[in-house]
């Protein structure tokens, strides 16, 4: 029996592309296994916090803040290096924008 070139070279292709593919896959799950090694599951059970703290935790969630105090603090915080003249002209744009 002749063996065809043809289907010789595209058994090997099949073969080294499967080969490959393994390897690959190995190596993937390899490093997977590395990179999770140290991460476990929180030990926090979800319904047991629904006793006491549902209250508090309900009044903080109502707790809103004014915008005023909100647009301060923010300001106040993006303009902590600024100081003198060029904060009160930034200030004073926006206001008349």
């Amino acid at each position: 029996m002749k063996i065809n070139s043809t289907r010789a070279l595209t058994v090997i292709l099949l073969v080294t592309m499967l080969g490959a593919g393994a390897v690959s896959a190995l190596q993937g799950f390899a490093l997977g296994r590395l990179a999770l090694q140290d991460v476990h599951q929180p030990n926090v059970d979800p319904f047991h916090k629904l006793g006491s703290n549902q209250e508090a935790s309900s009044q903080q969630k109502r707790m809103i803040m004014p915008e005023s105090e909100i647009l301060e603090s923010v300001e106040a915080e993006t303009n902590k290096g600024e100081t003198g003249k060029d904060a009160k002209a930034k200030k004073q744009a926006r206001n008349q924008e």
